[in-house]
């Protein structure tokens, strides 16, 4: 097949990269920093030679951003198949929070490539510059999911359309994102997930909605 162009569908790609993939999904999900670690000891977990891996890839960095890039689009695509289950724009927001809680619960490590998309380092500017070169419009990203959902949003008039839309988009993605945070905390917290769920949910409604539309109750933690 020779070297990977970052284009294929998933089920083309070779029984040897998804094996690469896999053993970096596992490394993350130990809290392995893959920035510093070797080739040799990838290909070593994937239970392939070391020469292999550069048959499809010029260096670590970008077989890393393609791990990424791979994990991103399949945990992208069982949130957004959530999203768009619902019917209004506080039922998709909720439903992002609860079905990231059970995507950590599978695999921790889904969540901390997904992270690794707005890192500065070399995976991550390979990163920012396989996505700039897609291109069909995936969302894979998760600026772009949160993007379809505030203009849903704005079309159900249920978001303030006088809000400019790249605040919005940021402004959600960030608590996406320290949602992550929380999820791959080490210790325990005093907030329980659903609390801390809630919490982020209910400011993002409060902030765009044209009226507060969340009614869940937040969480006794005192019983």
């Amino acid at each position: 097949m020779g070297k990977l162009t970052g284009r294929e569908n998933k089920e083309a790609l070779p029984e040897k990269v998804l094996l690469l993939y896999n053993a970096i999904g596992e490394m993350l999900s130990e809290g392995i920093d893959l920035t510093a670690v070797k080739v040799s000891e990838i290909t070593e977990r994937a239970g392939i030679g070391k020469g292999t891996a550069y048959d499809y890839f010029d260096s670590k960095e970008e077989m890393v951003a393609r791990a990424l890039l791979f994990y991103m689009e399949s945990t992208m695509e069982y949130l957004e198949k959530g999203v768009w289950e619902q019917t209004t724009f506080t039922e998709r927001v909720s439903t992002v929070f609860k079905r990231m809680s059970e995507v950590a619960e599978k695999n921790s490590g889904a969540l901390r490539l997904i992270l690794m998309l707005f890192d500065n380092n070399q995976i991550g500017i390979l990163i920012k510059e396989e996505l700039k070169h897609r291109k069909e419009e995936k969302s894979c990203e998760p600026l772009l999911m949160t993007k379809k959902m505030i203009e849903k949003g704005i079309q159900d008039g249920e978001i303030k359309a006088e809000l400019p839309m790249e605040y919005m988009m940021y402004m959600m993605t960030s608590r996406v994102m320290t949602y992550m945070m929380y999820l791959l905390k080490e210790e325990n917290g005093q907030c329980a997930d659903e609390e801390f769920r809630h919490c982020l949910c209910q400011g993002i409604i409060k902030e765009l909605s044209v009226e507060d539309a969340f009614h869940e109750t937040v969480p006794d933690k005192t019983k």
